[in-house]
């Protein structure tokens, strides 16, 4: 017995056609209204035959005993804060508020590797690494050694390795970043909080001219070594003009790969002058999303959480903390509530993820998303918050955007 799969969102058209997404691979098509109707009824007879056989394929029509979430963990996922060291003082920084410590630590790097070699390699699965901080690149020789390491050990054990780092950007050279992608570091992403003004008065690490052209002086050199994504931040002090300008500027220094992420008002944001409410993130959304398509940028923004991608989900993920301890994900370092292990002494037993999900969440199309909501921000909340109406609207303004809407909009 086939049936319309449960996790596919419908973005309207047109009164006459429909694109259908599919929230666990992402995958998108567009099919005829009547087409819609007789998917939603069962009645495959009156489907047309060339959307019946592409949708089967793309798993938008499955059978009845697989029509649920598949929740395979294919990768090793690690979430290093490599230091607490930084360079800069960013007013909303979560991991200096949850990380009072006043002299700089680094994780030890021989017992780290310890703890992958013994208790990571026998698992015999990919392993992704995201290297971050503090600043990761203060760390640039021991993020190298480490790589290297690990780059070494998976091949001979016939499993992938993908190392990636998080970083202001500042320290960034030409020949580091090809040291790095030698040592098996495959992407690096950047973070910009808008334009020259604007930046340097979020990201202030006290330079006198601030660190904005020195940050894209340096992907401008490396760009063409290593990928690079910018990501942007957006805080409710940023101006439409400040993003304006910045896209212009990366455009002029043909920077591409740009994504925009709105400081959101959750427990995470240590500093509430500048949490945007959700209601307004959207509507921030819509706004930079039409100015990015409009210039001509490609589409790369990351949306919600899809399935694997919640390290805190994830059976084999870990965030292991510069002094080796371990936590839920990379937010919540330092608050001894979410303290899992420490992997200077580690007991080796499965890692517990205890979630109570309520029975309306499995049913809702969005459940790919949002998996019931974030653990963390509910137990800080003592509420399950539903942004059920949140991630529907930015869904449907990202599709929209991207598949339909005329820039001159």
């Amino acid at each position: 017995m086939m049936e319309l799969y449960r996790y596919i969102f419908d973005v309207k058209k047109s009164e006459e056609e429909h694109l259908l997404v599919n929230l666990q691979n992402g995958v998108a098509v567009l099919v005829s209204d009547s087409d819609y109707v007789s998917l939603k009824q069962g009645d495959y007879c009156n489907v047309k035959m060339d959307s019946l056989g592409l949708l089967k394929e793309k798993g938008f029509i499955v059978s009845r005993e697989h029509n649920s979430l598949n929740l395979e963990y294919s990768n090793i996922a690690i979430n290093l804060n490599i230091t607490n060291g930084c360079n800069f003082n960013c007013a909303y920084c979560y991991f200096k508020a949850n990380n009072r410590v006043k002299d700089f630590v680094s994780v030890d790097e021989d017992k780290l590797l310890e703890w992958i070699d013994v208790y990571i390699m026998p698992i015999h699965k990919n392993i992704y690494i995201n290297y971050l901080g503090g600043e990761p690149l203060i760390e640039y020789e021991k993020i190298l050694s480490i790589s290297r390491k690990v780059k070494k050990w998976v091949k001979e054990n016939g499993v992938g390795y993908w190392g990636e780092i998080t970083t202001n950007g500042y320290y960034l050279t030409v020949d580091k970043a090809e040291k790095l992608v030698e040592s098996g570091i495959m992407s690096i992403q950047i973070t910009l909080d808008g334009d020259r003004i604007q930046h340097n008065l979020i990201r202030n690490c006290g330079v006198q001219n601030g660190t904005y052209d020195t940050i894209l002086k340096n992907v401008c050199d490396c760009k063409e070594i290593v990928p690079i994504i910018i990501r942007v931040n957006i805080n409710r002090k940023t101006s439409f003009k400040s993003i304006q300008n910045l896209l212009e500027d990366l455009k002029k220094r043909n920077i591409g790969n740009v994504y925009f992420a709105v400081i959101e008002s959750n427990y995470m944001s240590t500093n509430d002058l500048y949490a945007v409410s959700y209601d307004k993130a959207v509507g921030i959304y819509r706004k930079v999303w039409l100015l990015q398509k409009k210039m001509g940028f490609d589409f790369v923004q990351k949306l919600p959480p899809v399935i694997g991608n919640c390290i805190a989900l994830n059976p084999f993920g870990f965030t292991i903390n510069y002094d080796g301890k371990m936590y839920v994900c990379p937010s919540t370092c330092g608050i001894s509530e979410f303290y899992i292990d420490n992997i200077y002494n580690y007991n080796n037993e499965e890692k517990k993820i205890s979630r109570t999900i309520r029975e309306e969440c499995f049913k809702c199309t969005l459940y790919p998303l949002c998996m019931g909501g974030c653990d963390i921000v509910n137990t800080i909340d003592r509420n399950v918050i539903c942004h059920k109406n949140y991630i529907s609207c930015m869904l449907t303004n990202y599709f929209k955007i991207k598949y339909f809407e005329s820039v001159l909009e």
